[in-house]
C-alpha cells in the first residue's frame, strides 16, 4: 500500500518493501537484540506465504506475520519461534501483509526462507434479489374429476347440467370460481340432488391449496345459503353422485367483488403559521384594506365562540372573559380614576391581541386596530361610516361594526316604547342581535339597580349615540392633555386625569349602551378605542421624555391601587384550563408591574410576555394636529420605537 509507515521499533537498515505478483524473503543467520521488517505491498489482494525453512531460538527470537490496513500494521496472522516450519499462512482482507524478526539478546538461529504471492482479491458478489412470489396460476383441477370449468369473469350465472336433464350416475363435477384477493360469492336459486347421496360441496382456495370446506356437503332440495370466500384466489365447487337416482342438478349465480376499503386520502398539510416579523403594527381602522377588516371582525367572533358555555369554564381564549373581568366591581375601582388606569389598560389590550392570534393560523400575525375619534373631531363630521356600516367585502365577509342608527326613529334615546320591538339593539352587521350576546355576568348591568341602570333587559348588544362629535371639540381636549407635563393621580390634575375623563370617558358615553357600564368590553368597539387611549399615553411619553424607567414614581397607593413596583390584579380567566365552576379571586398578574408597563424602551413591549414590541402607526401626525406643536415640534417616529409612518 503506498504510504506504507514501518513501525518505529524496525531496524532503519533492515526495513524491505517487495512488490509485484511474487517474491520471496531470505534471512540468513540474525545478530541479538535486531528487528528486522520486511513489507509485502499487495493493494486491495491476499498474500499467502509458504514458509520452507524456519530456526529461531525457541521462546525468545519471535517471527510475527501481520496485515497490512490504512497504511500501517493490521491484525496479526501468526507468531512463531521454533525449528519447526509453519504451515502455509494467507493476510487476507488487507493491502499485504508485513513481517517482523525481533530477537533477544543471546542464541541467534539460522533464520527462514519465505515465499509469498498477491493474489487481487475477487469481490464478493451481491446477494441476488429475492424472486418475488409468482401470482398463483390457474387452479389444478384434482385427476379424478369427471368434468371440469372454470368462471373467471367478475360474474355470470351456472346452470349444471345444462338444459332440462339430469346429471348422470358416477360423476364428478369440477368448478373453479376465480376471484384473487376479492370477495367471491355464490348464490344458489335452484338445488335439487338425491338426498344423502349426490352431494355438493364448496372450498376455499388460496395459492392453489384446497382449504376446509366453507359449503359442508349438501344434498336434497333446500337451496344453501350465500357461499362466500373473501381474500382468497377464488371457490373450488365439487359434485358428486352415486350409481343410482339422479336429479336436476343447480343453478347459482357468481360475484367477484373488490370489498377492500377505499385508500384514505393523504391528510393535506397543515399551513406554516405565518412569519409575523419583529413588530405588532397596529392601523387606524380607516387605513386597513377591506380585507384586514374582516379579517379582524371574524377572528373577534370567533374567539366568542370558543367560550365554551359558562364565562368560569372559559379556557385560554374566549372573549366573555374580557368584560367579565373588567366588568368586576374590585378590579374595576383599581383600574379607573387612578394611577392604575393606563397601565392596566395597557396590558389588558395586549392580552386581548394575543388570544385573537390563537384563534387560529390565519390569525397568527393580526394586530389590535385602534379608532381615531380626533378624525371625527377635527372634520366636523358626525361619526363616519367607515366605522359604523354593515358593508361586506368582495368574499361577503362584513367589514363595519354594525349602522350607527339600528332600531331608534329618532332622537338619542331609545326604550322598548320605540317602535321597533327591540330598542336600541345592533339591526346589522357581525354583532346583530341574534349573532351576538353580552357576556353571562352583564346581565346585571343593564337591569334596575346594576351599574347603568338600563330599563329593560334584552342579551343583546345595546347601543344609542348620545350626540355626534362637536366639531373641534376632540382637538381643545388634546391640546390640553398634550401639554400637561406630569401624569397626574386620581386627586392631582395631569394627564392620566384628562385623558381617562376627557375623550375616553365622552366616547363610552356617545356610543352608549354597555359602553357607559362596567362591562363595556361587550361592544367589540371597546378594544378600538382603548387601542387610541394607549397611544396618546405613548405619544404623551415621548412628547415629554417621560418613557423609560426612570420616570415612573406617578401612580397612587390609595384604595386598592397598587404601587408601580407591585404586579397588577386581574382575575385568573386568563391562564386558567381547569374547567373551574367558581368564581375565581383576584390574582397578580405575573411580572406586570406599573413601573415596567411604563417603560417603552425594553426589546418586547412588556419586558416579560415574550411578545413583539407594539408600533402604532401614526397618520398625519405633523399635518392637521397640534401634537407636534405642543411637543416642541417633535416627531416621534425616529424618537422611539412606538411609532412608524403608514
Amino acid at each position: 500500500a503506498e504510504g506504507f509507515v514501518f513501525p518505529t521499533n524496525c531496524d532503519s537498515a533492515t526495513r524491505v518493501t517487495q512488490t509485484g505478483s511474487s517474491g520471496t524473503i531470505e534471512q540468513g543467520t540474525y545478530g541479538n537484540h535486531e528487528v528486522r521488517c520486511w513489507h509485502v505491498d499487495c493493494p486491495e489482494g491476499d498474500v499467502v506465504t509458504t514458509w520452507t525453512r524456519f530456526d529461531t531460538e525457541r521462546n525468545y527470537d519471535y517471527v510475527t506475520m501481520s496485515k497490512v490496513a490504512n497504511n500501517g500494521v493490521g491484525a496479526q496472522v501468526f507468531q512463531s519461534s521454533s525449528l519447526s516450519v509453519p504451515t502455509t499462512r494467507s493476510a487476507t482482507d488487507g493491502d499485504g501483509a508485513f513481517i517482523e524478526l525481533d530477537s533477544d539478546r543471546s542464541i541467534s538461529g539460522t533464520g527462514f526462507t519465505v515465499s509469498w504471492t498477491c493474489t487481487p482479491r475477487v469481490p464478493t458478489p451481491p446477494t441476488p434479489p429475492t424472486p418475488p412470489t409468482p401470482p398463483a396460476g390457474p387452479f389444478d383441477f384434482p385427476s379424478d374429476c369427471t368434468s371440469t370449468q372454470t368462471m373467471e369473469a367478475g360474474s355470470g350465472t351456472v346452470d349444471y347440467p345444462a338444459g332440462s336433464g339430469n346429471y348422470q350416475n358416477y360423476e364428478k363435477a369440477c368448478f373453479f370460481f376465480s376471484c384473487p384477493s376479492k370477495k367471491a360469492t355464490l348464490q344458489w336459486t335452484q338445488f335439487d340432488t338425491e338426498n344423502g347421496y349426490d352431494t355438493v360441496t364448496g372450498y376455499p382456495v388460496n395459492g392453489g391449496v384446497v382449504g376446509a370446506p366453507v359449503l359442508p356437503s349438501t344434498s336434497g332440495s333446500t337451496k344453501p345459503a350465500d357461499t362466500v370466500v373473501d381474500g382468497q384466489d377464488g371457490i373450488y365447487l365439487r359434485l358428486e353422485s352415486d350409481y343410482s337416482v339422479t336429479r336436476t342438478g343447480f343453478v347459482l349465480n357468481y360475484l367477484c367483488e373488490d370489498t377492500s376499503p377505499p385508500p384514505t386520502p393523504p391528510t393535506p398539510p397543515t399551513p406554516p403559521t405565518p412569519a409575523c416579523g419583529g413588530k405588532r403594527v397596529r392601523k387606524e381602522w380607516r387605513s386597513l384594506t377591506d380585507d384586514e377588516k374582516a379579517l379582524f371582525l371574524k377572528a373577534v367572533t370567533l374567539l366568542k365562540v370558543q367560550n365554551g358555555g359558562s364565562v368560569f369554564q372559559s379556557a385560554k381564549g374566549g372573549y366573555d372573559k374580557y368584560p367579565t373581568i373588567h366588568g368586576r366591581d374590585d378590579l374595576y375601582l383599581m383600574a379607573h380614576s387612578t394611577g392604575m388606569f393606563l397601565p392596566w389598560h395597557r396590558v389588558y389590550i395586549h392580552k386581548f391581541e394575543d388570544d385573537l392570534r390563537s384563534v387560529g393560523p390565519e390569525f397568527a400575525c393580526i394586530t389590535l386596530p385602534y379608532w381615531d375619534w380626533s378624525v371625527e373631531g377635527e372634520a366636523g363630521e358626525p361619526w363616519d361610516v367607515a366605522l359604523w356600516n354593515a358593508n361586506t367585502n368582495t368574499a361577503g365577509d362584513f367589514i363595519g361594526f354594525g349602522s350607527r342608527w339600528n332600531g331608534r326613529t329618532s332622537g338619542n334615546s331609545c326604550d322598548e316604547t320605540q317602535q321597533h320591538p327591540e330598542g336600541c339593539c345592533v339591526q346589522d352587521g357581525p354583532f346583530r342581535i341574534g349573532a351576538w350576546e353580552h357576556s353571562t355576568e352583564a346581565s346585571g348591568a343593564i337591569q334596575p339597580g346594576g351599574r347603568g341602570e338600563w330599563p329593560f333587559n334584552n342579551k343583546c348588544l345595546f347601543r344609542y349615540f348620545a350626540n355626534d362629535i362637536p366639531p373641534g371639540n376632540i382637538q381643545t381636549q388634546m391640546d390640553a392633555w398634550m401639554g400637561e407635563t406630569t401624569y397626574g393621580s386620581s386627586s392631582q390634575n395631569g394627564f392620566r386625569q384628562k385623558l381617562e375623563d376627557g375623550e375616553h370617558s365622552t366616547n363610552h358615553a356617545r356610543i352608549g349602551g354597555y359602553m357607559i357600564t362596567n362591562y363595556s368590553p361587550d361592544d367589540p368597539i371597546f378594544f378600538l378605542h382603548h387601542a387610541n387611549v394607549d397611544r396618546q399615553w405613548a405619544m404623551w411619553q415621548v412628547c415629554h421624555g417621560l418613557d423609560d424607567i426612570s420616570h415612573n414614581g406617578a401612580y397612587d397607593s390609595a384604595s386598592t391601587t397598587t404601587d408601580g413596583n407591585t404586579e397588577m390584579l386581574y382575575y385568573n380567566f386568563f391562564d386558567r384550563a381547569d374547567g373551574a365552576t367558581t368564581d375565581p379571586q383576584p390574582t397578580q398578574w405575573s411580572g406586570y408591574t406599573p413601573n415596567k408597563v411604563w417603560d417603552l424602551h425594553h426589546d418586547d413591549l412588556y419586558q416579560y410576555s415574550g411578545g413583539p414590541k407594539v408600533q402604532y402607526e401614526i397618520n398625519n401626525f405633523n399635518g392637521g394636529s397640534q401634537y407636534s406643536a405642543k411637543c416642541g415640534g417633535v416627531d416621534p417616529v425616529g424618537q422611539n420605537n412606538w411609532f412608524v409612518h403608514p
